[in-house]
Order: C-alpha cells, then structure tokens, then sequence
C-alpha cells in the first residue's frame, strides 16, 4: 500500500516563522509531519539597513546576533537570507559585516507588526 500524504490546515505557526506559508503534510500511516517546499518572503527594503560586524562571541551564533539586532532571536533567517548566507551556524566569521534590514520592513513582508509580536515567538 502507498503511502498518502494529506495538506495539513489545521497547525498554528507563529506569526514570524519562516514556516508560516509553507505547506504541512501528514503521512498518516507512519504518523509523520513533513514540510513543503519553503519560499523566502520577499522583503522589500525601504528603511535604512543597520549593518552589524560578527563579534568573536557571535561566531557561529545566529540567533545570538538576530537577539541583539532585532531583539528576537527567531529572526536569524533574515539576516541569513540578506546576506546569501546559506549556512549561518558555518558561515558567520568574526569581522564578518552583516546587512540586517529594517525590522519595519520584515513586519510588512510576514503581514504582521513587531508591536503584535514583541519578545518571544
């Protein structure tokens, strides 16, 4: 018998996930969870970028820079994908100068506001 994979609708994402618009599947018959194909949000810059340089303690530290950049350190993906950054916990060298877009302009490609979500996600 084939395996069946059914569209998951009923799954809650936070509102800053990078997951939020990707597809869920459940593979009933082996009681699995798998995630469509993931397609970035389009953030269109049009505040003033803050750049920030990987200090020694942030070496390989995403979410420690998303933190102190953004206040939230679920927003690492951002920085990531700004700066083609494929694998941020390999990639992020002390020195390394990073272009972080405006948190405003990243509220308005999720379709949320940082005022909904502060903190924690």
């Amino acid at each position: 018998m084939a395996n069946e994979l059914t569209l998951q609708t009923d799954i809650a994402l936070s509102p800053l996930s990078r997951y939020r618009n990707t597809r869920l599947y459940e593979d009933s018959s082996l009681n699995k969870t798998y995630f469509g194909v993931w397609r970035a949000p389009e953030i269109v810059e049009t505040l003033p970028i803050t750049v920030h340089t990987v200090k020694i303690e942030e070496v390989n530290r995403p979410d420690l820079i998303a933190f102190r950049v953004y206040g939230n350190p679920t927003l690492f993906w951002v920085i990531a994908l700004r700066n083609n950054i494929l694998l941020p916990l390999r990639d992020m060298k002390t020195g390394l100068a990073l272009a972080c877009p405006n948190i405003d302009d990243i509220m308005r490609a999720l379709g949320t506001s940082f005022t909904d979500n502060p903190g924690t996600f």
